[in-house]
């Protein structure tokens, strides 16, 4: 028998990893956002997630019979791609058992991640593959380069589509990208910083251009945060003239025949999506009339009391803020343990259901231990700072050259922590672990094959 060298037997371990992962995940597994596919007409859809969910999930093809599968699959490929592209389509394996650990769990936990069908699973996946392009562009020829980078860039917008406040992050994360390829040497600095700030504004825009030139029906998704930052101000601030500004801005949703300060009682501190327009009793939903329709008057006032709220109260307002950072930092529940339908009867069946239940076990109890929290992120970093001032290689090199990816890292949570404390409290941490995958996978990448530290 021939005998295989030692990279040949890592390959076919890899791809035997991948199989039994891809079996598991057999015909689809994970949470649903939205019920848009069930809608046949585009235009009786609503811009509730805004357009990608309805025409990117509503409208993914029926392939093999399992939509759920193929979109799956879809985004397992892209991520898996974009990871071996970052890290220079290879994976450095270290030799100490701790390390390989963290490595196996990092990959295991993300790719679970991914295989849901969330938005923030799918910008996850998209996102990676984009950055991963950046990378693998330094390494083409100047003709192929430029059309790697405009399409990495252009998918860059589109994975910021599906979470449109924060894509800010996201362009933090093409500069830090940048800076460490050296694209400064190839472009203009101004260039750089002109598609950061068009990855941080134009999702955003571009989105609400698409939902009113398809039509579909408004429901006006960026008046709930705004709905429960004056509900927690109204109910829990301090000065008379906050408690008055967020007044006279819930009146405006406040459903009629119920006093104001019934908003209170429906008022969860880790639940902005609580309040929202029920048909139960008050005891037990908020009293509030959500704005829907073409009311966009009513939803301009709506922002501008809220916003002249922020304005007037600032530091009052920041109080209430702080009072959700604890919850921000320490988010978990960010896998959805939800099976589709059956498809296999006996033993190929119980196989799958079994794999699977093991597979997603591990990343649930990561998840519990918040080993995927923002908190967790911000001790890594702390750990790095701390054993980069000792290492002694790196001591004639300059602060921020030492540090430069940990520093791109904070700025990258604590952006993610600042836009999730004001506009996404709740008790899911699928809203921030796309970004700490991101910044785990780039962290990962500059300790491992750049910088001499081994991790």
């Amino acid at each position: 028998m021939v005998a295989l060298s030692i990279h040949t037997k890592n390959r076919l371990v890899f791809l035997f990893v991948l199989s039994i992962f891809i079996f598991a995940t057999f015909p689809g597994k994970g949470g649903l956002e939205g019920d848009q596919r069930e809608i046949l007409n585009l235009k009786d859809r609503n811009d509730n997630w805004g357009i990608v969910v309805p025409l990117f999930v509503g409208e993914w093809p029926n392939i093999l019979g399992h939509w759920r599968f193929s979109l799956v699959l879809f985004q397992l490929s892209l991520y898996w791609i974009g990871l071996w592209l970052i890290f220079e389509k290879r994976f450095a394996i270290s030799k100490k058992p701790l390390i390989i650990l963290s490595q196996a769990l990092f990959f295991l936990v993300s790719s679970i991640f991914v295989s849901q069908l969330w938005r923030d699973s799918t910008l996850l996946a998209i996102a990676t593959f984009a950055l991963g392009l950046i990378y693998e562009s330094l390494r083409m020829r100047p003709r192929f380069r430029r059309t790697l980078l405009v399409t990495s860039v252009m998918l860059l917008h589109i994975a910021a589509m599906f979470k449109v406040l924060y894509g800010p992050i996201l362009a933090l994360y093409f500069l830090w990208v940048a800076l460490e390829g050296n694209l400064k040497n190839k472009f203009r600095n101004i260039g750089v910083m002109l598609i950061s700030f068009s990855l941080a504004i134009s999702p955003f825009l571009l989105d609400r251009t698409l939902v009113n030139k398809v039509g579909l029906q408004r429901v006006y998704p960026e008046q709930q945060p705004m709905i429960f930052d004056l509900a927690s101000n109204y109910c829990w601030g301090q000065s008379d003239q906050l408690i008055e500004n967020a007044k006279s801005g819930l009146l405006l949703v406040i459903k009629s025949d119920f006093p104001i300060q019934s908003i209170c009682a429906s008022l969860k501190p880790n639940s902005w999506d609580n309040l929202h327009t029920d048909y139960s009793p008050w005891q037990f939903s908020a009293p509030i009339q959500r704005i829907v329709g073409d009311d966009n008057l009513k939803v301009t006032s709506l922002r501008n009391k809220w916003l002249k709220m922020i304005i007037d109260n600032p530091v009052d307002w920041f109080h209430v803020r702080l009072m959700y950072l604890g919850w921000t930092l320490s988010l978990s529940n960010s896998f959805v343990p939800q099976n589709a339908s059956n498809t296999w009867d006996g033993p190929i069946g119980d196989a799958n259901r079994m794999i699977w239940s093991l597979l997603f076990s591990v990343a649930s109890i990561v998840d519990k231990f918040r080993l995927t929290s923002l908190l967790f992120s911000f001790l890594l970093i702390i750990f790095f700072l701390i054993k980069n001032a000792s290492h002694e290689k790196l001591k004639n090199r300059s602060y921020f050259k030492r540090n430069s990816d940990l520093f791109f890292t904070t700025l990258s949570l604590s952006a993610t922590t600042l836009l999730t404390m004001i506009f996404f409290v709740a008790s899911n941490g699928r809203y921030v672990l796309p970004y700490i995958t991101i910044s785990y996978a780039l962290l990962f990448r500059s300790r491992n094959l750049r910088s001499p530290i081994q991790v």
